[in-house]
């Protein structure tokens, strides 16, 4: 009950503080931003309930994600050829941890 107070309470405060806190650009970015994470969450809630509890789905998402950063960026490779060094560490990551 009480983070859910808190929550209302949050949102209450900010929108009275920036006016478009509520509008849809700000509810659209917010929802862009916490995509990845949801579906991450939803993947392992289902992992986790089917009991077969692996709990480095987080830590291979970071790492992937660092992967795809250093390719793309540091080395300007375009970001359509950085997603096969990404997929291909994030498929064979996890059989290396058992």
């Amino acid at each position: 009950m009480i983070p859910a107070l808190v929550l209302l309470v949050s949102i209450t405060i900010f929108s009275i503080i920036a006016p478009r806190f509520l509008g849809l650009g700000a509810l659209s970015l917010v929802l862009k931003q916490v995509t990845v994470t949801g579906f991450v969450a939803l993947a392992q809630t289902l992992i986790i309930l089917t009991a077969g509890i692996d709990l480095s789905v987080g830590a291979i998402l970071v790492v992937s994600s660092l992967v795809m950063g250093i390719t793309a960026v540091t080395n300007g490779v375009p970001i359509p050829i950085g997603f096969g060094p990404m997929q291909f560490l994030g498929m064979t990551v996890p059989f290396g941890l058992r």
